[in-house]
């Protein structure tokens, strides 16, 4: 649980509605006394979410890398949204009862035209997943990959890690192309899925190695960064700002040095770009 950046009622008032929302239900990614203080100005402007039932209980630490590991199908975010709009035409219809059918429009006297609309996929990032993975693992001492039980795990993190990490970096490099159009919001809501997969198993101890441990740190702090990120980008969009800003800066600006350090390189990249 990372220590706040900052304290009191200026730095939650600051914040939106909906940052404070998931500040408040997500208190195993923050300190307490950020998560209280978003709590209590949420209660001001009357947005605090209603308490939640009997939590479930935790899963069992070994069950967690059973998990299918596959990747999320981008055409997803297509289909869903043919769905949604299929259901949402089923109800209007539905809705206008007995009313007159509408006058049938003339038949086109040309041939159908095909019209192309892009769908901004993002790429599974297989290879580059597989070629990270294989990276760590040599990065590591002799002694610690002898315990094949930790260097499983270790593995099944680092995964999660990369498989999010490449996408976001892949959504945030090419952010121009999908700001004009409401893609960006389902996107980041994929991508904020990704990196759930990782955070939801980090409150378990896993029993790594030390150099493991150093290394999860990491990817735990680019995590954080990461979803934040894409918070403060669905905030923006929604009310029509412009998608920089400093404060998306500044939390992004530490990621740059964060992976060189992961990738045991040398940090030395100033000012990290948006895309990481």
């Amino acid at each position: 649980m990372s220590a706040p950046t900052n304290s009191g009622a200026d730095f939650t008032a600051q914040k939106t509605t909906e940052e404070l929302l998931f500040l408040a239900r997500n208190p195993s990614l923050y300190h307490q006394s950020l998560v209280d203080s978003a709590r209590r100005e949420l209660q001001r402007r009357g947005q605090l979410p209603a308490p939640e039932g009997p939590a479930e209980p935790m899963l069992p630490l070994d069950g967690w890398e059973d998990e299918p590991d596959a990747v999320y199908s981008w055409p997803r975010l297509v289909l869903g949204g043919v769905a949604t709009l299929a259901v949402a035409g089923g109800l209007w219809w539905a809705a206008r009862g007995n009313a007159p059918a509408p006058t049938p429009a003339a038949e086109s006297s040309g041939p159908p035209v095909l019209v192309s609309v892009e769908t901004h996929q993002i790429p599974a990032f297989t290879a580059e997943v597989e070629s990270d993975l294989k990276t760590l693992k040599r990065q590591l001492p002799n002694q610690e990959r002898r315990d094949t039980t930790a260097t499983r795990k270790y593995l099944l993190l680092a995964r999660r890690f990369w498989t999010a990490e490449h996408q976001t970096a892949y959504f945030l490099e090419h952010l121009p192309q999908v700001a004009a159009d409401s893609t960006l919001t389902g996107q980041a809501e994929l991508i904020d899925q990704e990196w759930h997969r990782l955070t939801s198993v980090l409150v378990y101890n896993h029993k790594l190695r030390p150099v493991m441990t150093e290394r999860l740190a990491l990817m735990r702090d680019i995590a954080h960064r990461r979803m934040e990120a894409l918070i403060l980008l669905k905030g923006r969009y929604s009310q029509g700002l412009p998608l920089g800003g400093k404060e998306l800066q500044a939390t992004l600006q530490p990621v740059p040095n964060l992976l060189a350090e992961l990738q045991g390189q040398e940090a030395t990249i100033e000012g990290g770009q948006l895309g990481g």
